[in-house]
């Protein structure tokens, strides 16, 4: 048997489980490749391990890295922890019915920031204003995402960032030709005309079928994940300068 109160001193006294936050602290200035491993894990937005070690391998950062152990990172373990399914789900890969070519068919999708984010300002005086929203645009072949943050859900500002991600893809030489996105602010009149002006034919997901636009939705939960493990990274180290307000900004 097990004791979940964590291990027993000799004289019977239940001792608190040692729980290292930290993963940095435990070399007391030593620098392995591992250690430094976790240095570039957090300066890279906390991607995967096994990214950082492709990276290494093409040169990208220093090459001892490419094999060196893996560590664990407690921000990641405290933010992306999820919980599991009772029983799996058949997955159906289908392939396409056509190669698609960057801008073909792009999905977007909106998500409701959990917490008012704070506007930069320079000069003037503090605005009560919020960004609230975020618009999301991935294209479904290169799997480039966009993020436009938004005060609002209305029509105007989503064709603003309809637009912000046109000179985004323009600047790349990539023509937005469709787009596929759910229901709700994206059925607007003004939207939907905007795509018609534009020649970009619009199909939508059906009523409570999310797994339609599965692009978008993964992505919106990535970002999620990693918006919530930099926060959570960068609060134990500053943790009266970094606040929820600034979540939009990690995202």
């Amino acid at each position: 048997m097990f004791n979940l109160a964590g291990p027993v001193t000799q004289d019977g006294k239940a001792k608190a489980p040692v729980v290292i936050t930290d993963e940095e602290d435990r070399n007391e200035g030593k620098i392995t490749p591992t250690t430094e491993l976790l240095i570039w894990h957090s300066k890279f937005g906390h991607i995967e391990f096994a990214k950082l070690q492709a990276m290494a391998q093409q040169g990208i950062i220093p090459k001892r890295l490419a094999k060196c152990n893996v560590p664990t990172c407690s921000s990641c373990m405290y933010a992306k922890g999820t919980k599991r399914p009772r029983r799996g789900k058949t997955i159906h890969n289908d392939p396409p019915s056509e190669p698609l070519k960057p801008g073909n068919i792009v999905s977007a999708n909106q998500m409701l920031s959990p917490v008012p984010g704070l506007i930069a300002q320079m000069t003037g005086l503090f605005t009560k204003k919020r960004y609230k929203y975020v618009t999301l645009f991935v294209d479904q072949a290169s799997r480039q995402g966009y993020v436009y943050l938004q005060k609002t859900a209305s029509a105007e500002e989503m064709i603003l960032a309809k637009r912000a991600y046109k000179l985004h893809s323009s600047n790349q030489a990539v023509i937005i030709k469709a787009y596929h996105a759910n229901n709700g602010i994206f059925k607007a009149n003004d939207w939907v005309k905007e795509c018609r002006d534009k020649r970009q034919p619009l199909t939508f997901a059906g009523v409570n079928a999310h797994h339609q636009n599965r692009i978008a939705e993964r992505r919106i939960r990535e970002l999620q994940e990693l918006a919530r493990t930099i926060l959570v990274h960068a609060n134990r180290r500053w943790p009266k300068a970094v606040t929820a307000n600034l979540l939009p900004y990690a995202i």
